[in-house]
């Protein structure tokens, strides 16, 4: 790889140490943090990049009218229509950078890769922006921070990007 081409991984923020979630903390992976070693990190949260900020009400996703909807646990508002804001701030934020990788937060109503059980079904599924991050970004690996806790998981990850970018 020439060294003037830099990748990137995108993170979700609070698996940085980024007190973000909805009670003001954070999920601190060590895993993610030493993916800084050999790539650049661009750090994002859709809830605050939708402008919910923090400490903010828990929400879950809800099927209404043969869609999913990003819903408010307590006050039931449907913030869905915040979910396109929050993807043009995360283009702003990786510009023309070379993404390789998603690192989300498991199951996460916004960032989950499989791992979200909706209240109304159980069936885990993808977060709403992971689902649009995936058909945006189709030739990036998109993995969640409990896939690299393993030493040996963990250096697979980092020498398929190197190898494979």
């Amino acid at each position: 790889m020439p060294n003037s081409i830099k990748l990137y991984v995108a993170v979700s923020s609070c698996l940085t140490g980024e007190k973000v979630r909805h009670d003001a903390t954070s999920k601190t992976s060590t895993a993610v943090l030493a993916l800084s070693n050999s790539f650049g990190l661009l750090k994002f949260c859709p809830e605050m990049l939708m402008g919910l900020g923090t400490p903010r009400e828990t929400i879950s996703l809800q099927q209404q009218s043969g869609a999913w909807q990003i819903i408010g646990n307590e006050s039931a508002h449907n913030y869905t229509h915040l979910a396109d804001i929050a993807l043009a701030e995360i283009d702003k934020i990786f510009g023309d950078k070379r993404i390789v990788a998603f690192v989300m937060k498991s199951r996460s109503p916004s960032c989950a890769l499989g791992t979200y059980p909706p209240p109304q079904d159980k069936v885990a599924r993808d977060g709403l922006i992971a689902e649009r991050l995936r058909l945006k970004f189709p030739s990036a690996l998109f993995v969640d921070e409990q896939q690299l806790e393993n030493d040996v998981a963990f250096a697979e990850f980092v020498h398929t990007l190197k190898h494979e970018s």
